[in-house]
């Protein structure tokens, strides 16, 4: 665009420096047509007057009334400071604000036509005011169209001059004129929105006495029309079909143009792009070549002689048709659990409900929540909002949606009439419903039998929290629903990080939460033990999951009725990619919390709020987010299934084991799965290495993209998948055999440094709906690469046992057999001995199993730590080279600490490859003491240099002894 504001395009200038009865329309092409209609550049040296042509000052007068605006406030030239040229405007405020603005009728448009205008602004001296630039249109009778206004962002330079633009659509078939004004205003002036919010008349501003503004080359061009969209109207594509992007440039001028579309990823790498040439109004459609599912970003660049003169966006999601997880083939119990997901939507506006079927088609969510009415509903207005509303309630009836209605705020009509705020909806349960329960009756008459779950209050508001009296509020409107229509459930949002209603913070009267003075309460309704409303929870990306696990646990005890929604940080700090990981791992830990209902109870349901934008002048259409492709995803794979609990892989990482409700589904046959990702892991260590189960396993990424993961070369077939940071799901994997790894356990996994035979027991876990039976046997500490938790023991048992450290002994020594019970745990003892010179630290004892189920299994090696060491003894040694960096001397420094409760009598004993030992008493060490030893090798350092010093602890009066070494630099 940098040309076209220079004006190298060469387009003659439209003659507005002759008076405005005197300009004549060029024979050939209207002034208007031409892409350059016109720059004041307010370089007119033969103007006598002190404003430019055609421009006026708009300040306080009597015949013009213009409050705030005093007349000693004079724009004029000013010929010691441009942006180009020798002239500009100055715009003076010494107290109250200053205006320039256009004549009417100077700039006629095209009533459908987009324009732009520019500026260069330069500010200086400005504390409160602020500079501005607005372009607005006006009717063939000179007058300002309603809505058809808009103004720059505030603009404060600092002495430099800045480029800024406004764009004004062509949508009005009404506009006529194009009105520009040139502004530096004061706060009272352009704060008008936060004085109608409350401030009060008697506010005393901050003012500038002495504040500049200039404003230079103010340019007015004619902008094709851009329009960018799919040929899907939600901007949702579903394999089979490919998405097709529709472009449509419309252009005035008639000039040749090019069209230069990109087509983008979640995380902004170029997937597709394409350079076209635009032929006339007829629309171009473009199928980018797209490798995987996922949400994709288009935008496209109109470009003159390779500058961009127009632009569009579109974002749209590509999903697979059907699901590789529990919506697929085979799945059991998993349609029925679809209502358990859902939408809100209870802000959308009426122009958005006719693409919200297919959005829910292709979300495969159960439920919907919608808008009752909007804002600007009226008694008038009733029966045209039904006709709008009703074909598409009908449609989402028709697809099995359950709907819920909202009232997420009071219709303006209604507020003024009974004088209440219109953002509190549950206000309309203390005023006498005869004022407004008629705004709801022909809904009721026409969906009072199929809807009866409605919301009062908008999703994430506090209106309910703030409520005197709650419980009489959704009760009285509980019971005027029910007078005409049977069973209606309603619900309130709250948000998670609130204290729950009915505890005694939250049954305090509102003003004294607040600390205001507490007015008269609305008498409450009788109400049989705790109250426990439905909620729809906002869960704050704050919200630690075991504090949503403690809340649904509290609340299931009362019966409450709950459904969830993680709250999407839509800020520009969060990338979508980090939004995307937000949703999916915050879902399944939520779907982890509240995996257990009460006892007639119902599940708790989940819901997503608007994944979409609703964007556009002309033709507004839904731009889906990303986290709506990923809300797909993730009903898919957890619709229908259970989590049975965590698989530890490494700390860091998160494994949940997902199985199907369905007890007939069992062990192989059953179409179970993990979710994992990698919170905190090092990548190098984020790797699931495991047999996974017989049947062939997918690795499903967060848009539904499936890869076979190969197995590996050996002879029970593992896998080695490695985890991200994005969670992925793994279909597949035997969820029994996943359960039944995770509840391996050593009890206890603590062995004191005693020479002395030590009790152990390797714990199991039966997951399986049949007996279980099998071998295992247990193996000291081997050799360094240890196979991984979970993996088949294969032809490498001999190997492991070969490498088994010396002077290890567990007894049994062979195959121990268990049979476990359905749902049932079993210990098996085993005693080991270890060395008196072992090291203290976590040892990888090596458990062999042979396990049958409903099915013989491959053999699994798993791995048990244990930790050798005292509890009541601790000692850290360090290592350093003495006096400097290259020694010679070697140094030892050892901490020393007394947990116990009585005096130790101990000694230090250092030996070196090579070197005489060291030996040092520690005498009397008393109880919660620390001391410090050094040892010195003379003269080491060569020989030592990167070998290592074992550092001994015993105690002379006792059999404990702690061991450890440390690496000589």
């Amino acid at each position: 665009m940098a040309a076209l504001l220079a004006g190298v395009f060469g387009y003659p200038n439209t003659g507005l420096g002759q008076p405005v009865d005197s300009i004549s329309a060029q024979p050939t092409r209207p002034d208007s047509a031409q892409r350059v209609v016109h720059v004041f550049d307010f370089e007119e040296p033969d103007n006598p007057y002190p404003v430019p042509r055609f421009w006026e000052r708009t300040q306080d007068a009597p015949q013009h009334p213009h409050p705030g605006f005093p007349p000693y406030n004079e724009a004029a030239f000013d010929f010691t400071v441009a942006a180009s040229g020798k002239a500009s405007v100055h715009l003076p405020a010494r107290g109250g604000s200053t205006a320039l603005r256009l004549a009417p009728g100077v700039l006629p448009v095209f009533p459908l036509g987009d324009y732009t205008v520019t500026a260069s602004v330069r500010t200086d001296g400005l504390t409160s005011s602020r500079a501005f630039l607005t372009a607005r249109l006006l009717n063939q009778d000179q007058h300002p169209i309603p809505g058809a206004s808009v103004t720059s962002r505030p603009l404060s330079t600092g002495g430099t001059w800045e480029r800024i633009s406004v764009d004004v659509a062509g949508i009005f078939e009404n506009a006529a004129f194009l009105q520009i004004d040139l502004e530096l205003l004061q706060p009272r002036q352009f704060a008008a929105a936060a004085e109608e919010a409350g401030t009060s008349k008697y506010t005393v501003w901050a003012e500038d006495l002495g504040a500049s503004a200039w404003f230079d080359d103010i340019g007015i061009y004619q902008l094709p029309r851009v329009e960018l969209s799919t040929t899907s109207p939600s901007n949702i594509v579903a394999q089979p079909e490919r998405p097709v992007l529709r472009m449509i440039v419309r252009d005035l001028v008639g000039e040749k143009l090019d069209a230069r579309l990109v087509v983008r990823d979640l995380d902004g790498d170029i997937v597709d792009q394409a350079t076209l040439s635009v032929a006339g109004p007829r629309p171009i459609d473009f199928s980018p070549a797209l490798s995987a599912f996922g949400w994709y970003h288009a935008s496209l660049d109109v470009l003159l002689r390779a500058e961009r003169v127009g632009h569009a966006d579109t974002f749209f999601i590509y999903v697979p048709s059907g699901s590789a997880g529990a919506l697929g083939p085979g799945a059991t119990g998993a349609a029925p659990e679809r209502v358990r997901f859902g939408i809100s939507a209870d802000t959308a506006d009426p122009a958005e409900f006719s693409s919200i079927p297919a959005v829910v088609r292709h979300a495969h969510t159960g439920f919907i929540t919608l808008p009752v009415w909007d804002q600007h509903v009226s008694r008038g207005s009733l029966a045209e909002s039904l006709r709008v509303r009703g074909p598409i309630l009908d449609e989402l009836l028709r697809l099995q949606q359950s709907v819920t209605l909202a009232i997420p705020s009071l219709p303006a009509e209604i507020s003024r009439e009974l004088r209440v705020d219109e953002c509190d909806s549950l206000a309309l349960a203390q005023v006498d419903s005869k004022e407004w329960f008629d705004y709801l009756l022909p809904v009721l008459d026409r969906y009072g039998q199929r809807i009866t779950r409605w919301q009062v209050g908008r999703v994430g508001d506090d209106q309910a929290f703030w409520h005197p009296s709650l419980p009489a509020a959704v009760t009285r409107v509980r019971d005027l629903l029910a007078a005409l229509v049977p069973g209606p459930a309603v619900q309130v949002p709250w948000r998670a990080d609130r204290q729950l209603p009915g505890s005694p913070a939250a049954s305090a009267p509102a003003a004294a939460r607040s600390g205001a003075p507490s007015p008269d309460e609305a008498p409450s309704a009788p109400h049989p033990g705790p109250f426990s409303p439905a909620l729809v929870l906002t869960i704050p990306a704050s919200f630690p999951p075991g504090a949503v696990s403690a809340l649904e646990a509290q609340w299931r005890t009362a019966g409450a009725d709950l459904t969830f929604i993680p709250e999407l940080d839509r800020s520009s700090d969060f990338s979508r990619r980090a939004s995307v990981i937000d949703l999916a791992r915050r879902t399944v830990e939520l779907w982890n919390s509240a995996a257990a209902a009460a006892p007639g109870s119902a599940p708790a349901r989940f819901a997503v709020d608007r994944p979409w934008e609703w964007v556009g002048d002309r033709r507004p259409q839904l731009m889906p987010l990303p986290e709506l492709a990923v809300w797909r995803t993730l009903v898919d794979h957890l619709a229908g299934r259970r989590i049975l609990g965590e698989l530890p892989i490494v700390p860091g990482v998160r494994c949940f084991i997902l199985a199907p409700l369905s007890p007939s589904a069992q062990g192989h046959d059953a179409p179970g799965a993990l979710v994992a990702w990698n919170e905190s892991a090092s990548p190098a260590d984020a790797v699931i290495n495991a047999y996974l189960g017989a049947g062939t396993i997918t690795l499903v990424d967060m848009f539904g993209n499936a890869t076979p993961a190969p197995r590996n070369n050996d002879a029970a077939g593992t896998h080695s998948i490695t985890i991200g940071e994005t969670p992925l799901f793994i279909e597949g994997a035997d969820p029994y055999l996943a359960r039944f790894v995770a509840s391996f356990a050593l009890e206890p996994d603590f062995a004191p440094t005693v020479a002395a035979p030590h009790e152990h027991s390797v714990v199991l876990f039966n997951p399986w709906p049949v007996a279980i039976d099998g071998k295992l046997q247990i193996l000291p500490p081997a050799a360094p690469n240890q196979p991984a938790r979970g993996a088949p023991a294969g032809a490498g048992s001999d190997t492991v046992a070969a490498a088994a450290r010396a002077g290890w002994t567990i007894t049994p020594a062979g195959n121990i057999p268990f049979f476990i019970e359905p749902g049932q745990s079993k210990e098996i003892p085993f005693t080991l001995i270890f060395p008196p010179a072992e090291e203290a630290g976590l040892k990888p004892l090596t458990v062999l199993i042979r396990l049958a189920a409903d099915h013989p299994y491959p053999p699994l090696r798993l791995t048990a730590r244990l930790e050798l060491g005292l509890k009541d003894l601790d000692m850290v040694p360090e290592c350093q080279l003495s006096p400097g960096a290259g020694g010679p001397d070697v140094v030892v420094t050892v901490a020393i600490t007394n947990r116990g409760t009585v005096p130790r009598l101990l000694q230090l004993d250092a030996a070196a490859p090579d070197t005489p030992s060291r030996q040092i008493p520690v005498s009397e060490l008393g109880p919660g003491q620390t001391v410090l030893k050094r040892l010195v090798f003379k003269d080491a350092a060569a020989r030592l240099a990167g070998k290592r010093i074992r550092i001994s602890l015993s105690d002379a009066e006792a059999s404990d002894r702690l061991n450890k070494s440390i690496r000589v630099p």
